[in-house]
C-alpha cells in the first residue's frame, strides 16, 4: 500500500509525526526533480 493511498483513504489512522518525517526526508529529492524537469523544459527541442 502506497503513502498516497493511506493519505487519501485511511487518513484517520495517520501518525502526524510519521507524515512529517516522510515529508522532511522526501522534500529535497522532490525539489531536485522539479528543478530538473523545469530546466529540461526550457531547453530547445
Amino acid at each position: 500500500m502506497g503513502f498516497r493511498d493511506v493519505i487519501a483513504h485511511q487518513y484517520f489512522d495517520l501518525d502526524a509525526e510519521q507524515v512529517l518525517l516522510i515529508y522532511q526526508e522526501a522534500l529535497h529529492g522532490v525539489l531536485d526533480a522539479i528543478r530538473s524537469l523545469e530546466a529540461r523544459s526550457r531547453q530547445p527541442s
